[in-house]
């Protein structure tokens, strides 16, 4: 009998997402395509590009996992990364299989393993209980614009916090190193500034987040293959009755092509004074 129940690896179509560390401390977030079984306890990953996500792995091995289908039914856990490999059937396999569909252009450089510590029963989302925590959400959020400031998120990361159809997940590290994911569809960006989410939903695991904790929140769209995530430290507020987290945001990172990273707090563009190129000759 296998240790975990990785059934939901099978599935061609679960998207997975992956929660590391970055030299900060803070949580990053990262959607993968490419999680395949190795054995009972080992799951494996190819790299077809070199993005934040595997820098970190390779300064702080600690990772937490979340996967999910189009049905709705997910799966959380942690896992340390352990090798990568550049040869090997495992690399022939990721290069190969059909259903990989970056490896038909650019092909995986990397093959990475992880070994799994803990992986939860499945779970499904709860269309009504999703639906409470919304409108609870909406309505602290109602009380929390009066103090916003210019947006810090740009026009297309609003559009996909709003999509019906947006995935949103927060990612925190827990007193043992590990990144830990928790679904929060009902999180809600109020003037580009702030998160608002209710804790009815997920409860349990909201408020095992340490108060004032550095967390990372996505909004992602399957159907767009876009997503966006913003950084801050939460706050625990109580707003229309509701008890809720609210993040102010710091940091926003997109994860789009055709180039992935922050976004703001904005990079200064320094002046070109000295150019060398053709007629340099």
């Amino acid at each position: 009998m296998s240790k975990y129940d990785f059934n939901i690896f099978e599935n061609e179509k679960t998207l997975d997402y992956i929660a590391t560390v970055n030299e900060d401390g803070t949580p990053h977030i990262t959607v993968f395509s490419s999680v395949l079984i190795h054995d009972e306890e080992t799951l494996m990953f190819g790299e077809y590009c070199r993005g934040k996500s595997k820098d970190n792995i390779l300064n702080n091995p600690f990772i937490g996992i979340l996967a999910m289908t189009p049905e709705g039914t997910y799966a959380t856990g942690t896992a340390c990364w352990t090798k990568r490999l550049t040869s090997g059937p495992e690399h022939e396999l990721f290069n190969n299989i059909p259903r990989l569909r970056y490896n038909a252009t650019y092909g995986y450089e990397f093959i990475h393993f992880l070994s799994v510590q803990d992986f939860s029963t499945l779970q499904r989302t709860d269309a009504a209980a999703i639906s409470e925590s919304t409108l609870k959400t909406e309505a602290a959020a109602a009380e929390a614009t009066h103090n916003q400031t210019e947006s810090v998120v740009p026009y297309v990361g609003r559009q996909l916090f709003a999509e019906d159809d947006a995935l949103k997940f927060i990612a925190y590290v827990d007193s043992d190193g590990y990144p830990q994911l928790v679904y929060v569809p009902q999180a809600k960006l109020v003037e580009g500034n702030i998160v608002v989410l209710d804790t009815s939903l997920n409860s349990e695991e909201l408020n095992q987040i340490p108060d004032d904790a550095p967390v990372a929140i996505m909004a992602m769209v399957p159907r767009l293959g876009a997503s966006i995530q913003v950084e801050g430290n939460i706050q625990r507020e109580t707003r229309a009755g509701a008890d809720i987290l609210l993040l102010n945001i710091l940091r926003v990172y997109s994860g789009n092509t055709p180039k992935a990273g922050y976004i703001y707090p904005p990079e200064p563009i320094d002046a070109v004074r000295l150019f060398r190129g053709a007629l340099d000759v």
